[in-house]
């Protein structure tokens, strides 16, 4: 009896392809508008969040996971980080709206509230999730380890956040 050939493990799934591009460009048009506006009006300037040293960090992981994502290498890694830094947009945009933020400074010189960054940060999250890569040959135990550990840590700030207003003001009432 002849079977069907199975699909090829290493063969992505179009739509796979199409989303993790999509992040990846959505993270170069984010810096690079961050990198225009520098010295006209980058940032709103409330809080350690929107320092620039914040700032250039959030710029430089945006540049370099946008073009991880679109050179296609370790795309199951590059998922679980484009995941992970969505999140972390989401709950930065999330706070900043509930905080009173006009501008989130997302975009740079686009000025976009808190809240049209967190619907933007949702809705790619939720296209991330539809769109997971297959896992390489022994690649899910550490990559479920690794997610595992990241939403418990994501958890816990936005928890902090939330409820104590920052996490140092968790981790003192927690000291006593």
């Amino acid at each position: 009896m002849n079977t069907p050939a199975s699909p090829n493990p290493t063969r992505e799934r179009p739509l796979v392809r199409v989303i993790l591009g999509g992040a990846g460009v959505l993270l170069l048009a984010a810096a690079g508008l961050k990198l225009y506006g520098w010295n006209v009006s980058p940032f709103a300037q409330y809080g350690w969040l929107l320092s620039p040293t914040v700032q250039t960090v959030a710029v430089g992981w945006e540049l370099f996971l946008g073009v991880w994502l679109l050179s296609g290498n370790a795309r199951r890694l590059a998922w679980l980080l484009t995941i992970l830094t969505f999140t972390a947009f989401a709950v930065v945009s999330g706070y900043l709206g509930v905080i009173g933020q006009a501008n989130c400074g997302c975009f740079g010189v686009i000025k976009a509230s808190p809240w049209v960054a967190f619907g933007v940060d949702v809705g790619v999250l939720a296209l991330l999730i539809v769109a997971r890569p297959r896992a390489e040959k022994g690649e899910t135990v550490g990559l479920r380890w690794v997610g595992g550990v990241a939403v418990v840590l994501v958890l816990l700030l936005t928890t902090s956040f939330l409820v104590f207003g920052s996490a140092e003001a968790a981790v003192a009432r927690l000291r006593g």
